[in-house]
């Protein structure tokens, strides 16, 4: 995706600088004000290969809580991460549980985010690297049915 082309090559050129750089590759977001969520909540026609997309959603808190540590000096600075959580499905199988109320009341308007043209490239990741650095294990999505906890 031309999108990801062009933030890769900001982060290079972040990272050439020298300074402390923290670059986070955040997969989507899951949790109330999810903009992706509600979208997915209405039913939107997908063709089938953004619906056969593997994500690997995070908690909107699990990510807040890494990035707290990083701002109270908890974690070092200075490396790229990817930020996901441990589960991997396809988008097609996030709107099913969206749809049938998985993730509790949304509180957001429905948008993109990130694009569907991102969804379909950015593939699975490595969670493991955050989670050590931070010190902050993302969760399973699946354990926070119908929960605030999202």
């Amino acid at each position: 995706d031309p999108l990801l082309a062009v933030l890769w090559t900001l982060e290079e050129q972040a990272r050439a600088t020298g300074l402390p750089t923290l670059v986070l590759r955040l997969a989507p977001l899951v949790g109330p004000r999810s903009p992706l969520l509600a979208l997915l909540r209405s039913g939107p026609k997908l063709d089938a290969r953004l619906e056969r997309a593997l994500v690997q959603p995070v908690l909107e808190s699990d990510v807040v809580a890494g990035l707290a540590n990083w701002l109270d000096g908890s974690a070092m600075w200075g490396d790229w991460f990817e930020v996901c959580g441990p589960d991997a499905l396809s988008v097609g199988e996030l709107i099913q549980l969206t749809q049938a109320g998985h993730f509790g009341a949304l509180d957001a308007a429905p948008a993109w985010e990130p694009s569907p043209a991102v969804l379909r490239a950015q593939g699975l990741s490595e969670w493991d690297a955050w989670a050590l650095a931070t010190g902050v294990t993302p969760r399973s999505i699946f354990a926070t049915q119908h929960a605030g906890q999202a």
